[in-house]
């Protein structure tokens, strides 16, 4: 971020001058964070010095597995969870006096200490004030759920906490950078004064979809507790570890790529020889289902003499079994190109029933040569080899769709009219419409559209869907 000047309006709006306004509270702030830090950075190592003096060697992997929730059998905290692992151990963990403390160790009245406080009893008279005041905050803290609110890059984020709706902000330079308005993070935070701060987290962050899990969850806590304390939340201590791990799981598993019928995603490309492009297009044309001959032609290419020379149009058929709203599905597209047919489909499934369909219109006027067939794997190589030959071919493919732009816009208006009254899995059973009708279900129907709106930045244009999703909202009365 620029670094504001002594004479610079200060950011908060106030008119005044930087230095006539916020800027000895912030370098208070600054320096705060920077002896939190400190202390931080040094009592890990003095931690470490503890627990190798009083504890059993294998007091790191029965704490390991106790972290997993004893789902690990070779234990290596040398993995992606190391962030969240260690502070957990000196902070969260509760050694067993029989199994893990080293006989003749004068620790008997510290049995239900974390290794941090047992390191505080020990050594209280030689701490400042801020040392012991930190280790107390970071000890009465458990992991749980933070939504980011804001976030300025490079400096920190404005964050909530999802179980306790509690705002804070947390200085942190180096994680903020990745982070977005939206992201959650499995994370311990404390607060010192004026000054948030984050110690030990998960690894990645979540997008706003995963927090409806967290939502289903925070509910189960809330019917058993009431109203839900930060105490609650170190009985509920193991079920929100596990869910940050079944998050994080689904988070780094690639998602299984299917079509619209539930097939594998494999791109095939079939190559046929044909008498006649004019007989090849009569025969083939009813692929197209609803769109009439007329409107078909007029993207075609003829020779001097009026024959057809090149056509393309794409293959559908009616209905749709991801989503019922839509009234057609686009299968594949069809190139004829003088003597030359070629079929472009997205599974083998469907390659096998093009090829069928071809050889049964055609007849004795088409004869197959080959199929070209590309895996999402290795389409994606070559995308990052610098080729990407086959990934223009599929962007050819989809691009060729907005020739049919009317009936997308159709089935999506079609489908948000529809989804606002479907029951499900993300809100507990329930249609959108009936769950903003209370804080939970609103929220959790908000994430929903978040992540709506995060996957619609990565479409082809033809199929944004920002506009739909601003309309869901608004009958949601969400804006």
């Amino acid at each position: 971020m620029k670094k504001i000047g002594r004479n610079d309006p200060c950011p908060c709006g106030s008119g005044k001058k930087y230095k006539n306004c916020c800027m000895k509270k912030d370098v208070a702030t600054d320096s705060l964070w920077r002896n939190l830090r400190e202390i931080n950075d040094k009592l890990v190592n003095r931690l470490w010095d503890h627990l190798y003096t009083f504890y059993q060697d294998n007091i790191i992997i029965e704490a390991w597995s106790e972290f997993m929730l004893n789902e690990v059998e070779d234990p290596d905290p040398e993995i992606s969870h190391e962030q969240a692992f260690l502070p957990w151990l000196f902070y969260s963990y509760l050694p067993d006096e029989e199994d893990l403390l080293v006989e003749g160790k004068d620790l008997e009245n510290y049995e239900d200490f974390t290794i941090a406080e047992s390191y505080l009893a020990v050594h209280e008279s030689e701490l400042s004030d801020l040392e012991i005041k930190f280790i107390e905050a970071v000890v009465n803290h458990p992991y749980r759920f933070y939504e980011i609110l804001e976030c300025e890059q490079g400096r920190g984020s404005k964050i909530r906490d999802i179980f306790l709706r509690r705002e804070v902000y947390v200085t942190e330079r180096k994680g903020s950078q990745n982070a977005r308005k939206g992201d959650i993070l499995y994370a311990r935070v404390i607060q010192i004064d004026h000054v948030g701060m984050i110690v030990g987290s998960g690894s990645m962050f979540f997008p706003p979809g995963y927090k409806t899990d967290i939502i289903l969850l925070r509910r189960d806590i809330r019917s058993q507790t009431g109203t839900i304390e930060l105490s609650d939340l170190f009985d509920w201590e193991e079920e929100i570890r596990q869910l940050y791990f079944e998050l994080y799981t689904a988070l780094i598993t690639p998602p299984q790529l299917v079509n619209t019928d539930g097939d594998s995603i494999c791109f095939h490309e079939l190559y046929f020889d044909i008498d006649s492009p004019r007989i090849a297009f009569d025969k083939l044309k009813s692929l197209a289902l609803i769109v009439d001959e007329k409107e078909l032609l007029k993207e075609a290419k003829f020779d001097e003499k009026g024959n057809i020379r090149s056509i393309e149009f794409s293959w559908l058929k009616r209905g749709n079994k991801a989503v019922k709203s839509w009234d057609n599905t686009v299968l594949g597209h069809v190139v004829i190109d003088g003597n030359r047919l070629t079929v472009s489909v997205n599974s083998k499934e469907r390659a096998k029933i093009i090829k069928r369909k071809v050889e049964s219109l055609l007849k004795e006027h088409v004869k197959y040569r080959t199929t070209k067939v590309q895996s999402i794997t290795s389409l994606m190589n070559k995308v990052e080899e610098g080729t990407g030959e086959i990934y223009r071919e599929k962007q050819k493919f989809l691009e060729s769709q907005a020739e049919y732009q009317e009936i997308i816009d159709a089935n999506l208006s079609k489908h948000w009219n529809h989804w606002i009254y479907e029951k499900l899995p993300a809100l507990g059973g329930q249609t959108p419409i009936e769950a903003v009708k209370d804080p939970d279900g609103r929220e959790m129907v908000i994430a929903l559209l978040d992540q709506f709106e995060r996957n619609d930045e990565k479409q082809p244009p033809h199929k944004k869907q920002h506009k739909y999703i601003v309309r869901v909202r608004q009958r949601l009365g969400l804006i």
